[in-house]
Formats: structure tokens, C-alpha cells, sequence
């Protein structure tokens, strides 16, 4: 009843009369991780069908009882083993059944797996012959009712979420009650999630559902669950950059276990044959460090066009200061700012140690309204004042970025730009737009594989530049906003090119400025992404949306050591009307973080909403940390982010990070929750011999360390500052 694919790593066992998968065993433990059989899930694929009548159906591999009535369901199967032991079970259905009847589509699953590897690759081939029938999105591989170990309790699931989310006993977590605080800005109505409450989607059939698309808010195609003796990783390889989703769900405490699945979305047509990427699950020794190493390894092998080489200027900068406040989405909310506050406003940022300023509302009608109308606004001066304040900063020394939208069009600017709106905007395949409402505003999604956006965006980029005179943009939405797919065939492209369409965008961009300005640009868009985050000088992951539920900026950080992420900061206390109460309280808490993760600041300056001018206490300690870091990006560079490794133990208030720099040497950044305590480091330095240690603090102090050695260990005690840089030089 068994067909088993093994190695002296994992073995895998498929039922021969239906080809789902049954077991999947760590050898090493002799574990089965797929310890509950969940009757509405069945593995190892799901095919989402559209009929011509418009009704949506799944269809799946066929039950017992659906060949017991139809001999033509069973699949078969082969096996091959080449030379060098790898073995490939494939899995053919000639057929498959929906609800009621055979219907003539054709699966063949591939299963392979190498004599040394922890990791199987899966693939998947569909020919549609079923007259009516589109195949619009394809679940595989499909896997359910994991857990590791004894109980599921003390397992932990790393998810891609706005760089990544590290949730303990998902199982647990992602049914729990949804606790919201709602909070209001302006015209705009949020919602945060609470008390490790993650944000899933309760489905008809009682399953918990944890979705995003990469690239949407999914910084990356692979997943992690671990626990004490082992992990499992699932990836993606998608190296056309089509859009996929991934999903991790559970039925909770009662029916414990988790699920995981990919998909994507090729819209099959009656007649079509389609055949996937590459998939992989494995089972690993150790933590989540594992699958980020392997994707890393693969991710590093695709070719992605042009790479960004971020400004020498931004490297040695600790973060930027925003002003959203010049002009907002209502006229009759004046301007707080206008082009001849610019100076003064760069005067202000430099007693911080900041020399990068980001300008929002700058443009005709301002943030949440003008899109995409990029020109001056006449309202703030005129644009040979808006001009002359941003050169006058950068013949300073200073820097000057500006908001752009990357996806949104206000459909009150159709008139105006016209060719814009009507061969760029994004269509259904029902030929309506997708729409999307910000504030009182309505806007329209436009194709980020159109030729006329990607060159209305290029051009705009362009005037900020040279006629301006700026030296950076931050593109919003780019790497967050879920993608829509676009059936307009005018447009030259595939449905659900929507990633592909960016890259084009910022290779254009990239190019264009190291040709004609020596890359003197920097690039921040909005979210993570392991796509394009090679395109650009910082990302934007904002981890107080997520923060209560597990923001997890390691996980993005150590698969991609050489990009910068950038994290919003926030005052602890006074004028924080911009966000809810609980993001005031844990202030702090991000801050460290961002400082430990090597993050870029994102620090606002809202004068009547948001400001550390009403948190003296924060304000201070906020420029004793701007301080530390710009010695660190001065003194040593920005290093490799290495996480923990490293770091056998240390003592219980300290979190600690580790940075090799370019020569080799090894950077510490480390937190003290308790300044009183001694700060205990157990270091494998693997061996090598440590001829200087120095420790550099909060506030400026600095000291020679002297390591011990035990057990081939090295071994720092010392008394901290809450934020503190250890060098090792070898």
C-alpha cells in the first residue's frame, strides 16, 4: 500500500492507489512529521478550476472510492534511480474527478531525491483537455497535519511576513480569538493586531489560514518550522518571479497540526499544458538557519539584472528623517510645511546626526490625493524655490529623498493624463479595474508591466532628480501591496507578471542613474523583498504592524546579510497621534532592535502628530544611538549580519548579533536589559587567536576587554550600557 523514495537522510512513503503523501520521517529520529490525517485536505495538490459558467471548484488527487468506481482515476507510478543515486518517483493521473464526474485533466507529479540530501524537489505538470475548464491557480506541494516531536506545543514557525514572523505553537496561535485595537489618522481607519494574535483568515471548513503573496507582503519564498531536535523547510524556486502565495494554516488544539502549500496562478486554458518550477521540502538538523542557508544558495544562483550599488553617502548614514506633514489628502487641512521650510527643517535633522531627509506631499494635491501627479504644488511655493531648498541641502553635504506612489492612479486625474490612465492601468479578465480606497480617496491599480506607468514612474524619478535636484526616492507600496493580476494583452506581458514588471522598472532605474550620475541615487520601497531588494539601498518593513505577533527582521536580515533593511522608529510618549498607544509603549524595544539588526532609521518628524520633541527622555536617548551607530558605519562598515552564530550562551538580559567585517574580523551588537549585571558572552571564534578586544558604549565610553578561553571557547565578561559594540580583531 506504500511506494517509498528514502535516503539515509528522510524517507517519504505515497499510497500507490491515490498518490498522496502518507510519511514523511527524519531518519535520524525515526519520525513521521505528518502525525494527523486532516480529512478536508488532501495532498499533495489542489487545482482551483474556474467553468465556463463561472463556478469555482477544487479538484484533487481521487479517494479510494472514486477509483473503486472509475479504474481510470488510479495513477500510476514510476521509479528511476540514476548513477549517482538519485531517485525520481513519478506520479501520473490521467484523469481526475470533480465533485460529480471524470473530468480530462491530466497531473504528473515528480518527487526527487538525492543519496546525501535532507531536501526532495517536487514539480508538477498539468494538460488541461477538459473543454470549459480554466485552471486559474495550482496548490503544490501541499502538505498537512504537521508537527514535531511529542506535542506541537514547543514547536515554532518562521513566515515570510513583512520581512518575517516568528510565531511559537503556531498551532495555537493562529486560531486564537482576534484581539484588535482600531486606531484612526486623518481620514484613515487601522487595525492592529494584539496579544500574539496573528492575522489568519477563518475559512468555511474551520481552518485557520495564514496567506500573502510573494511579492506582496511575503518578503520570501520559503517557510520554517522547527523544533527541539529538527525543522522542516519548504521553498519555492520560482525563478520567473511569478507571482506565487504561500500559505500556512491550522485547525487548532483540536485537530493540532500545521499545513503548508504554495501556489500559483497560471490561468490554464482548456487544451494548454503547464509545467511548474521547483519545489522543495526537506527535513534538517537544526533551527530555521538551515533553510535560510539552502535558499539563500539558490536564490544567489538566478540572475536578476542590474544590482543596486547603494550610495557611499547612505551607507555611513544611521536613517532619515520623514515629513509627511507638508501637504495631506484634505485641502482643508493646511500645509505644516512648505518648499521654504526645507533648509530649516535639514537644520533641525543635523542635531540629531541625521543628513537625509525624506519630503512626502510634496507634489500637485498632495499625499493620498495626487497620484500620480508628480510636479510641484503651488500651494508650498514655487518649483524654483522647491529647487533651490533641496540644492542648497545638497551642496551641504546633505541628502534629500521623495515620496512616490508605485501603484496607485486617483481617478479624479484621469483628464489629465490620459494615455496614462488608459494604457496603464491594471485590468481584470473581467476588463474592470481593480480599485482600492485610501482615506476619502478612490484610487485605481495600475500594471507595473506597462510600459507607459513603468515610463511615467522613470520620468518622474527623473524631474526629482535632475531637475530638482534630490538624490533619492522611496517608491510606496512596491514591495508590500498585494499584486493584482492584468489581463490587458495590449500591454505585451503575462497575467501574473506583476514582479517581473518592477524588475523592469528598476533596472531602468539603475541603469539610467549609473550611466548619467554615477549611482549618486538611493532607492527605499515600501516592504521586503528577496526579488528586488538587491535593486535598491533599503527596504521598508515597518515592524510595529507586527510586532505584537512576532516581527521577526532576523529571519530576512541573516538570508540577506548584504541588503539593508529600514525600520520606523517612534517616540515612547507625548504627541504620537500618528499611531495607537501600544506602539508609544514599546518604543524602545524597536529601536534596540533596529539598532541590533543593523537597520537603516526611519525616524518621523510630524510636528502636531508625530515627534520626539514631546519625548525629551527618547530624544536624548535616541541621539546616543544614532551616535553609536554612525561610529559602527564609520569605524567599521556596515559588516555581514551573521544573527547568533557564533554565540554558544549568554547570560540571560543579553540579546547579541554578529557582523563579520571585510577584514575577517567580528562586530558584536549587543543589548543589556539589565546594566547592573555583568554581560556574560560564550564566542566560537573557531580557533582563532584574538589579539584585540574593545568594547565601544552608549554614550560614548570605551574599553579594552580581556577574553578568557575555556573549553575552546572564548569567554567576555564585562559590564554594558543598554547598547553596546564588541570588536574582536584576530
Amino acid at each position: 500500500m506504500r511506494i517509498i523514495v528514502s535516503n539515509k537522510n528522510i524517507e517519504m512513503s505515497f499510497d500507490e492507489y491515490t498518490g498522496e503523501i502518507r510519511e514523511l520521517t527524519y531518519l535520524e529520529t525515526g519520525e513521521n512529521v505528518l502525525k494527523n490525517y486532516i480529512w478536508e485536505r488532501r495532498t499533495p495538490f489542489v487545482l482551483s478550476v474556474c467553468r465556463s459558467n463561472g463556478e469555482k471548484r477544487s479538484i484533487t488527487v481521487p479517494q479510494y472510492n472514486d477509483i473503486a468506481e472509475d479504474e481510470l482515476l488510479k495513477p500510476s507510478f514510476d521509479m528511476i534511480e540514476d548513477e549517482n543515486g538519485t531517485k525520481v518517483l513519478k506520479i501520473n493521473y490521467k484523469y481526475l474527478r470533480d465533485e460529480s464526474n471524470r473530468v480530462n485533466i491530466s497531473v504528473e507529479t515528480n518527487v526527487s531525491l538525492a543519496s546525501n540530501e535532507y531536501e526532495s524537489l517536487w514539480t508538477i505538470e498539468i494538460l488541461n483537455n477538459e473543454p470549459g475548464y480554466i485552471i486559474e491557480d495550482v496548490w503544490f506541494p501541499f502538505i498537512s497535519g504537521v508537527y514535531l516531536g511529542d506535542t506541537w506545543e514547543d514547536d515554532t514557525l518562521i513566515f515570510p511576513s513583512w520581512s518575517a514572523i516568528k510565531v511559537p505553537n503556531p498551532t495555537a496561535a493562529l486560531s486564537l480569538p482576534p484581539v484588535h485595537i482600531g486606531w484612526r489618522w486623518h481620514d484613515y481607519n487601522y487595525e492592529y493586531r494584539m496579544e500574539m494574535s496573528v492575522p489568519t483568515t477563518r475559512k468555511s471548513d474551520g481552518s485557520y489560514c495564514l496567506q500573502t503573496f510573494h511579492s506582496g507582503s511575503a518578503s520570501m519564498n520559503w517557510m520554517s518550522y522547527y523544533g527541539n531536535e529538527f525543522g522542516m523547510y519548504m521553498a519555492s524556486y520560482q525563478d520567473d518571479f511569478k507571482v506565487t502565495t504561500l500559505s500556512a494554516e491550522t485547525f487548532g488544539n483540536q485537530r493540532p497540526g500545521m499545513g503548508f502549500s504554495f501556489a500559483v496562478h497560471p490561468y490554464i486554458e482548456s487544451g494548454n499544458r503547464w509545467k511548474s518550477k521547483t519545489y522543495g521540502i526537506a527535513l534538517h538538523p537544526g533551527d530555521w538557519h538551515w533553510g535560510a542557508d539552502k535558499y539563500r544558495e539558490w536564490r544567489n544562483s538566478v540572475f536578476n539584472g542590474i544590482k543596486h550599488k547603494a550610495p557611499d553617502w547612505f551607507d555611513k548614514s544611521a536613517g532619515l528623517i520623514a515629513h509627511y506633514d507638508f501637504k495631506y489628502q484634505h485641502q482643508f487641512m493646511k500645509p505644516v510645511h512648505k518648499y521654504s521650510d526645507i533648509s530649516r527643517l535639514y537644520d533641525e535633522a543635523q542635531k540629531l546626526s541625521i543628513n537625509h531627509l525624506l519630503i512626502s506631499g510634496w507634489h500637485k494635491d498632495g499625499f493620498d490625493k495626487g497620484f500620480p501627479m508628480y510636479r510641484y504644488e503651488p500651494e508650498l511655493g514655487t518649483e524654483k524655490e522647491f529647487s533651490e531648498q533641496v540644492r542648497s541641502i545638497i551642496n551641504k553635504g546633505g541628502h534629500v529623498s521623495f515620496y512616490v506612489n508605485s501603484r496607485l492612479f486617483n481617478r479624479k486625474y484621469i483628464k489629465d493624463l490620459p494615455d496614462v490612465w488608459e494604457n496603464g492601468l491594471a485590468i481584470k479578465k473581467d476588463n474592470e479595474a481593480h480599485n482600492e480606497n485610501y482615506g476619502s480617496e478612490k484610487f485605481s491599480v495600475m500594471c507595473s508591466s506597462a510600459r507607459v506607468w513603468q515610463e511615467h514612474l522613470m520620468n518622474t524619478v527623473k524631474y526629482l532628480i535632475e531637475e530638482i535636484g534630490g538624490d533619492g526616492v522611496y517608491l510606496d507600496q512596491l514591495n508590500c501591496a498585494s499584486p493584482v493580476m492584468c489581463f490587458d494583452k495590449n500591454h505585451g506581458h503575462e497575467h501574473d507578471d506583476w514582479n517581473k514588471g518592477y524588475n523592469k522598472l528598476l533596472d531602468d532605474i539603475n541603469a539610467y542613474f549609473y550611466e548619467n550620475n554615477e549611482n549618486s541615487l538611493s532607492i527605499i520601497c515600501e516592504g521586503a523583498s528577496d526579488i528586488h531588494g538587491c535593486k535598491m539601498s533599503g527596504q521598508l518593513i515597518s515592524t510595529f504592524f507586527s510586532d505584537m505577533y512576532g516581527a521577526f527582521p532576523e529571519a530576512y536580515r541573516y538570508t540577506f546579510p548584504e541588503e539593508t533593511l529600514v525600520d520606523m522608529i517612534y517616540p515612547s510618549r507625548g504627541r504620537q497621534i500618528m499611531r495607537p498607544v501600544h506602539v508609544s509603549q514599546n518604543a524602545y524595544n524597536i529601536l534596540d532592535r533596529a539598532f541590533l539588526t543593523g537597520c537603516y532609521f526611519w525616524i518621523y518628524d510630524l510636528e502636531e502628530e508625530n515627534t520626539f520633541k514631546s519625548d525629551p527622555a527618547m530624544m536624548e536617548y535616541l541621539k546616543d544611538v544614532i551616535k553609536l551607530r554612525k561610529f559602527w558605519l564609520e569605524t567599521f562598515g556596515k559588516g555581514i549580519y551573521r544573527d547568533d552564530r557564533g554565540i554558544i550562551s549568554s547570560t540571560e538580559n543579553i540579546t547579541a548579533k554578529t557582523y563579520v567585517l571585510n577584514n575577517n574580523d567580528l562586530l558584536i551588537a549587543v543589548l543589556n536589559k539589565n546594566e547592573d549585571e555583568v554581560c556574560e558572552l560564550v564566542l566560537d571564534t573557531n580557533g582563532r587567536k584574538i589579539s584585540i578586544c574593545s568594547i565601544y558604549q552608549l554614550g560614548g565610553t570605551t574599553a579594552k576587554l580581556s577574553p578568557e578561553f575555556e573549553n575552546e571557547y572564548t569567554v567576555i565578561k564585562t559590564k554594558t550600557k543598554r547598547l553596546a559594540l564588541i570588536h574582536l580583531a584576530f
